[in-house]
């Protein structure tokens, strides 16, 4: 029988590790795909063979899915040093704060004249130029784009117009949105125009003073005039605001924000005839209908509060009369030794 040499390897099976850089790369996207958010993680894509170039493949707001090329070719070192990459990559498109011009530094490349997007920074008046051309080439086929337009995007226009030859700055943005009333139709198309404005620039300087202006809306209560005047047996002001709170579909009535005030001046410990005097009514009214609108557990809790802080002032009792007891024997013996000088005085 013909033995085969042990230090043969196969032409057919290679042993660099190729065979599993599949199960690699799988491994490698897996581990990425837990952290990030949806839509905001890199991943690893390479075909895989011993040499291919490495990229990382993720979204940019609005520009879909990119794949970026990381300037390493396929190997068991240049993987790890992939998924870091796609890590520090995934952070920053989370939080906002990704350029291009960062992805370049951090691979250690210098980007190409062609792919550089800050070759000119646009004045106010260039901006709008070439978003309104961009805007009205999409909105072919629109039976009213002249009516969409002046809906979202006529404040911008007449502030951009004013800083025409300005450069788009935070007190611009402001007075764009200020120039609608607030908790408005108005002011919500002219926010969402934009967006849709610094989205087609790839700007996301604005996104977080945007936010704040859609997040403050809901807060702002109609303005009255004459709020407490009387009709009727009725006060207008408290139907009007009710009404407004069911159109905006806030899910709670204006009255429920009294239970909540005195609820949580309960919880924080404010002086009860205060609370009852600030609602309108007598202390037995304050604890007795309004308090049993309280949860079970927030009874609980403040139960349980309670019960910590007897707790505490009780241990302070103890701790003052464990020292009182303390001083009463240290007294005693002080007097004891007063009456024995006295004694060998008189002795003397």
């Amino acid at each position: 029988m013909t033995q085969v040499p042990k230090n043969l390897v196969s032409e057919q099976i290679p042993n660099d590790g190729g065979w599993h850089w599949n199960r690699l790369i799988r491994e490698a996207n897996d581990r990425l795909g837990k952290i990030g958010k949806h839509g905001k993680r890199a991943k690893i894509k390479v075909t895989p063979k011993p040499g291919n170039p490495i990229s990382a493949q993720f979204s940019l707001p609005g520009q879909g899915q990119k794949s970026y090329g990381l300037d390493l070719p396929l190997s068991r070192n240049n993987l790890v040093k992939a998924e870091e990459y796609c890590q520090l990559i995934t952070t920053q498109l989370v939080t906002g704060t990704f350029t291009e011009d960062w992805f370049y530094s951090l691979i250690g490349k210098e980007q190409k004249t062609s792919e550089k997007q800050q070759e000119k920074v646009l004045t106010c008046k260039e901006m709008l130029e070439q978003y309104k051309a961009h805007y009205f080439k999409q909105q072919k086929g629109n039976k009213y784009p002249d009516s969409n337009w002046r809906n979202h995007y006529t404040h911008i226009e007449a502030v951009l117009n004013q800083y025409s030859t300005s450069f788009v700055d935070l007190k611009i943005v402001r007075e764009i949105i200020e120039k609608t009333a607030n908790n408005s139709p108005n002011r919500t198309k002219h926010l969402n125009g934009l967006v849709n404005l610094f989205k087609y620039f790839g700007n996301t300087e604005f996104k977080e003073i945007i936010k704040q202006y859609k997040m403050l809306q809901p807060l702002n209560l109609p303005d009255m005039l004459n709020p407490l005047k009387k009709r009727g047996n009725t006060i207008p002001c408290s139907n009007n605001t009710a009404h407004w709170f069911k159109r905006k579909k806030y899910g709670f009535t204006p009255h429920a924000l009294r239970h909540a005030y005195n609820i949580r001046g309960h919880k924080l410990g404010i002086n009860q005839k205060i609370l009852a005097d600030s609602l309108g009514h007598g202390l037995r009214m304050n604890d007795s209908t309004y308090l049993k609108n309280e949860g079970d557990l927030s009874k609980l809790q403040g139960l349980m509060q309670a019960i910590t802080e007897d707790k505490v002032k009780r241990s302070e009792i103890e701790i003052l009369k464990a020292e009182i007891e303390h001083l009463k024997v240290e007294n005693g013996k002080l007097r004891t030794k007063l009456a024995m000088y006295e004694a060998i005085k008189t002795d003397l």
